[in-house]
């Protein structure tokens, strides 16, 4: 019997089934190794695309001008655009400084514009002629009293667990060249400074807060302007 020959065409044919057949196969992936991901990842950073900077809104600044103040006992730096209104018939004031949006008081901006700064003036009779850090201590001590008698809490008061008052919280200092003396009370998220000098019969009492940054935004601006009213102080006899 004669071998059977395939023909051309069954032999191309046959050629041509083998080369589709292997290009069908899946060809089996390469291995990765954990340095290969990582220097995919490297490239994947440095070709991304630069993303956008966030920038910083800087605070708001409290610019104020300042105008002079004066009345039969007394005179002082007022804030330009602000007031000074009287609170009773012994000479005492609310000294506020210009209206400026809640924000820049760390307040919702539906309350509406709201005073800048705000220093009390008050007046008390001082029958006992005591010192200024005599009263300033005394007033320390009765409010602590106060606050023992109610079994209250006593976190904002300048004193220690013994109920002694804090050093740290007090100072002596001056008001218009005359001895003031200053206790540093705590008002949940502010401090509340009240300066204390005697006039005449009465004791006057320089009250104003002091605000953190985080809380208020124009908090280092409020408390220089209260503190250049406090050093623009002047008494009648004085000028």
């Amino acid at each position: 019997m004669k071998p059977v020959v395939p023909s051309l065409w069954t032999a191309l044919l046959l050629a041509g089934g083998s080369l589709l057949w292997a290009g069908c196969r899946t060809a089996e992936p390469p291995t990765r190794t954990p340095r290969d991901l990582q220097a995919t990842l490297q490239v994947l950073r440095t070709n991304a695309p630069p993303q956008p900077t966030e920038t910083e809104t800087p605070p708001p600044r409290l610019g104020l001008g300042w105008e002079p103040y004066q009345d039969a006992r007394l005179s002082f730096d007022r804030p330009v655009g602000g007031k000074v209104e009287p609170l009773d018939d012994a000479g005492s004031l609310r000294v506020l400084g210009p209206l400026v949006p809640p924000g820049y008081l760390g307040y919702a901006e539906s309350e509406g514009e709201i005073p800048s700064l705000e220093v009390l003036i008050t007046r008390h009779p001082n029958p006992e002629g005591l010192s200024p850090e005599a009263w300033g201590r005394k007033q320390v001590l009765d409010a602590l009293a106060t606050v023992e008698a109610e079994d209250g809490p006593r976190g904002g008061l300048p004193v220690d667990e013994g109920g002694a008052i804090r050093e740290d919280k007090v100072a002596t200092t001056t008001i218009g060249g005359r001895p003031a003396f200053r206790v540093v009370f705590f008002h949940f998220d502010s401090e509340g400074h009240e300066t204390y000098v005697a006039d005449g019969a009465d004791m006057v009492t320089f009250s104003h807060a002091v605000n953190i940054p985080g809380n208020v935004p124009i908090a280092d601006d409020q408390t220089a302007a209260c503190t250049h009213i406090l050093d623009s102080v002047r008494w009648a006899e004085a000028r």
